[in-house]
């Protein structure tokens, strides 16, 4: 056992009493995070793990979660939990128990780089978790019943996910999911009434069935060229969306996929044959009032198609490809992206600049609209004129220093550590990968923070306001 591991469990028993407490632990040996934790794993509240944890280190988790080994409720608190730092390896007891769908029972082990079935199934305290970059598939229902869950980030290195995994994660609200996976997994997100925003990697091919069902918070969806299929009733009840933009690579929608999307004002589709949609997949939509924006010359497929003959606004547009554009700034000092829009219609963007990055202006026309940016960053256009322009200008606010101080804030690294001295409680700090991944966000509890985060990286670390990279 090291001497910070020491240092650990004696803190833990020094200051043991009925507050929640923030701990960072390092596991040696598969198997045994529970001796470092051994008299209060009901009062920690926020948990960064490194080192191999095995099935019997889950199972140890899921009851600090919320969470017992039959997916019954218990009283941890455990609610922010990061294990980027660890590897999740074969091995150890069963974390999970399910007596009820299969006979005798199905026993849950753990695997090497695999978060498996069931492994965080109702740990109804989690409210984050940060996945290990090691990670390389998702096994069926992972985070289900996990209402508390606001937020979660998927690397790059997964390729698999299984279905139903954030079923009925009613609290979350935003997903990130790497650029590695290969298909959005039947009922995914299904209830998940309170998602707003995801974005589908150009990686996915398809989108199962029910994949968004019941997703009545989310108001915008773009799905990427890479897409060919999108699964029966995969938006069914999506009654918060408003706008839809469809690859051209989608050659057939299923039964029901946007059923009850009764506020549907617009869709984009920029394949100019109509994928095969069937008479049901836009039920209910108001077609009325959804307009249809197609390429030139394909209006009368659309209108002839089945599924697309309802839409009686269909309307022809040299356009469609400036819609929905990602921007992505790697380097230099600054930048700008300026949008050509179509003639009559409104148009309301968001600005998201990546990070390190700041928006200095907005542009409508020859206006700087920048002041009636809304909280959100958002604007709604006038009316578009002929040659109507969006001009986007963007400075860079990254510094490569490995030490940083702004006011009585102090940010640097120490071995395996990154040591923020003078933070105020409450103050909010972000560490991404040198990509720009999250993986990780927390908040001061008192004036030195230490995050322990694996060596031989570049980190960028975002406080205070300002964005730096720090190497490890």
């Amino acid at each position: 056992m090291t001497l910070l591991s020491i240092l650990v469990i004696t803190s833990l028993l020094l200051g043991l009493s009925l507050h929640a407490q923030v701990v960072t632990i390092h596991v040696e040996t598969p198997g045994t995070l529970s001796s470092y934790i051994p008299t209060n794993k009901y009062q920690i509240t926020s948990l960064t793990l490194t080192g191999d944890l095995n099935g019997t280190d889950i199972r140890y988790i899921r009851e600090m979660a919320g969470g017992d080994v039959n997916g019954k409720v218990v009283f941890g608190k455990l609610s922010v939990l990061d294990i980027s730092g660890a590897n999740i390896v074969a091995g150890g007891d069963y974390y999970y128990y399910d007596d009820y769908y299969s006979y005798p029972g199905q026993y849950s082990y753990s695997s090497d780089n695999t978060i498996g079935n069931y492994m965080f199934y109702n740990c109804t305290k989690l409210t984050s978790i940060t996945i290990p970059n090691s990670v390389t598939s998702i096994g069926n229902f992972a985070f289900i019943g996990c209402g508390s869950l606001t937020s979660a980030t998927i690397g790059n290195s997964v390729t698999s996910i299984g279905g139903d995994v954030f079923r009925d994660c009613s609290g979350l609200k935003s997903v990130t999911i790497g650029n590695s996976v290969a298909s959005i997994g039947a009922s995914m997100f299904s209830g998940c009434s309170g998602l707003s925003s995801v974005t589908i990697p150009n990686s996915a091919t398809s989108i199962g069935g029910q994949a968004f069902y019941g997703c009545s918070g989310l108001t915008s969806v773009t799905i990427p060229n890479s897409v060919t299929s999108i699964g029966g009733e995969a938006f069914y009840g999506c009654t918060g969306l408003t706008s839809l933009a469809i690859g051209n690579s989608v050659t057939s929608i299923g039964n029901r996929a946007f059923y009850g999307c009764t506020a549907l004002a617009s869709i984009i589709s920029s394949n100019s044959e109509p994928p095969v949609a069937l008479e049901e997949s836009f039920e209910n939509v108001g077609a009325n009032k959804c307009k249809i924006y197609v390429p030139v010359g394909s209006k009368q497929k659309y209108e002839e198609a089945i599924g697309w003959d309802k839409f009686s606004n269909i309307i022809e547009s040299n356009d469609l490809g400036n819609i929905n554009i990602l921007l992505s700034i790697s380097s230099g000092e600054s930048g700008a992206i300026e949008l050509t829009m179509r003639k009559g219609d409104t148009f309301t963007f968001k600005v998201v600049p990546s990070i390190g990055w700041k928006v200095n202006t907005v542009m409508y026309n020859t206006l700087d609209v920048t002041s009636q940016l809304d909280a959100q960053n958002q604007f709604t256009t006038p009316t578009f004129e002929a040659n109507s322009t969006i001009r986007i200008s963007f400075e860079n606010t990254l510094s490569s220093v490995n030490q940083f101080q702004s006011n009585n804030t102090k940010v640097y690294s120490e071995g395996e550590f990154i040591i923020i001295e003078g933070a105020e409680p409450g103050e909010t700090v972000s560490i991404y990968t040198e990509s720009g991944a999250l993986i990780q966000t927390t908040q001061a509890t008192g004036d030195i923070v230490r995050i322990n985060v694996p060596e031989g990286h570049v980190y960028l670390i975002k406080t205070v306001g300002k964005t730096f990279k720090i190497a490890l």
